[in-house]
C-alpha cells in the first residue's frame, strides 16, 4: 500500500507541475485594470463600469448624495413616512406604532451618535438593515433612500433630542 501511495503522490505532483506555467499562462495577453487595450480588442477596456446601484465612495469615506432640494426633502418626508415611521416614529424618536407591540423600541434617530455617523452608514443600514431592522434595498430605490437620509438630516438639524411629549421616557441612542 505505501507504494501506491507514494507513486500515487509523485503522478499528483508531475500534474501539478505540469500546470505551472507550462502553456505560459503567466505571459498570455490580458488586460489589467485601467490599461488601455490593442486597437484590435475592439475597445474593451480593463475597468469596467460600475454594477448599477454601486455607492461610489469618495476618498473620506462619505458616500456621494444628490443635491438637497425642497422637492427632494418633500420625497424623502414621504418615503420616512411609509418605510421607517412604523418602527421609528414620525420625528424619528423611536416611539412608532409598532414598537411594544411587533419590533421593540429603536433609537431615537435624533441622538448625538447618529447625528454623528456619515451618510454612507445610513445609507447602508437603510439598504442592509442592522439588528433586527431588516434591509429596504430591494423595497427603496437607491435615490428614495437618498432622499430619506437627506430629510432625516434635515430634521436631526432642527429637532433637538427630547422624549416624545407625555411619555417621561429618555431616548435611547
Amino acid at each position: 500500500m505505501s507504494r501506491w501511495s507514494g507513486l500515487t503522490a509523485a503522478a499528483l505532483l508531475i500534474l501539478g507541475l505540469a500546470g505551472c506555467d507550462g502553456g505560459g499562462m503567466d505571459d498570455q495577453a490580458k488586460i489589467e485594470p485601467y490599461d488601455v487595450p490593442p486597437p484590435q480588442w475592439g475597445g474593451i477596456v480593463g475597468a469596467l463600469p460600475p454594477v448599477p446601484g454601486t455607492v461610489h465612495q469618495m476618498e473620506d469615506g462619505e458616500a456621494t448624495r444628490p443635491r438637497i432640494t425642497a422637492d427632494l426633502l418633500a420625497r424623502g418626508g414621504d418615503r420616512y413616512a411609509i418605510f421607517c415611521a412604523p418602527c421609528h416614529g414620525p420625528g424619528g424618536h423611536g416611539d412608532g406604532g409598532a414598537v411594544g407591540r411587533v419590533v421593540p423600541q429603536p433609537p431615537s434617530l435624533l441622538s448625538a451618535p447618529l447625528q454623528r455617523v456619515p451618510d454612507s452608514h445610513l445609507f447602508r443600514v437603510i439598504s442592509n438593515g442592522k439588528g433586527r431592522m431588516y434591509g429596504y434595498a430591494s423595497r427603496i430605490p437607491e435615490a428614495d433612500r437618498w432622499a430619506i437620509i437627506a430629510w432625516l438630516r434635515d430634521v436631526q438639524a432642527r429637532t433637538p433630542d427630547q422624549p416624545p411629549a407625555g411619555t417621561g421616557t429618555t431616548p435611547q441612542g
